[in-house]
Formats: C-alpha cells, sequence, structure tokens
C-alpha cells in the first residue's frame, strides 16, 4: 500500500465503514531545493493535502508524517476543526497504513496514482497505475 501512495500523485480517500467518515487525500511528490553549505541539493519530498487543498503536512524520508503550517513544521495542531480534523485523520491513517483494521477501506479516486490520468479498465484500477505507469513503477522498484 505504502509503494502505491508514494507512486508521486496519488488522490484516494480513507473510509471507515462502521462510522461512515470519509476523508480524501492526495500525496504528491515535488522537487524541493535545499542550501547546504552553498551547494544546492535537489530532494523529492511528499507533501499530504486534504480534499480541500489544505496542506496538512508533508512525509519524511523516514516515513514519518509531520503536519505542517504551509510549509513549516509546527509543533501544536490547530484548534480549528476545518484544519484538525483532516490532520488528524491523515497522521491516524499514516501510522497504520500497512496495518489497518477492517472496517477502514482505501479506494483510489480513480486516477492512475503516479501521473494523475483517469483509469478505465478494471486491471488498470486494481493495480492503481496505468499500463505505462505501471512498468516505469515496478522498473524502479
Amino acid at each position: 500500500m505504502n509503494n502505491r501512495l508514494l507512486a508521486g500523485n496519488a488522490t484516494f480517500y480513507v473510509k471507515n465503514t462502521i462510522t461512515g467518515n470519509k476523508f480524501t487525500f492526495k500525496i504528491f511528490k515535488r522537487n524541493v531545493y535545499v542550501k547546504n553549505f552553498a551547494i544546492r541539493n535537489k530532494k523529492w519530498k511528499y507533501f499530504a493535502n486534504s480534499e480541500r487543498s489544505t496542506k496538512l503536512g508533508y512525509i519524511s524520508k523516514e516515513d514519518v508524517f509531520i503536519p505542517t503550517n504551509g510549509y513549516k513544521p509546527i509543533g501544536k495542531l490547530s484548534t480549528n476543526p476545518y484544519y484538525k480534523w483532516p490532520v488528524e485523520a491523515f497522521a491516524w491513517f499514516w501510522l497504520r497504513v500497512n496495518a489497518l483494521p477492517n472496517n477502514v477501506e482505501v479506494k483510489h479516486a480513480n486516477r492512475c496514482v503516479r501521473c494523475g490520468k483517469v483509469l478505465t479498465d478494471e486491471s488498470s484500477m486494481s493495480k492503481w497505475f496505468g499500463p505505462i505507469c505501471y512498468k516505469k513503477h515496478q522498473h524502479v522498484q
């Protein structure tokens, strides 16, 4: 599951089948330039957004979700429910991404998790990748 979500452009939803609560998230990969001793290093970073395009945070290279206020890490979560609930939901999900409870389902938004194009056939939908992106993703692993 984790490999699919970090493919570069994943839009998916997480739903609790008991309560009916549903959150839509997007994890996307972007180039970030970091200055170290006057040398510019190009790094990839994975950012997480909610369905309202609210920036929730980023995923570190150690696979840890770090909530942010825009692009700066925050120590304490906001009390505003518009921002707090999606952040808490994503943080909960990311901690359990490889061992989710049975009452939680994760579905993609019928788009390739690598390029974002609409998926049309059943085999692509089951893989979460379009045929070209699936080959590229298999080659990278």
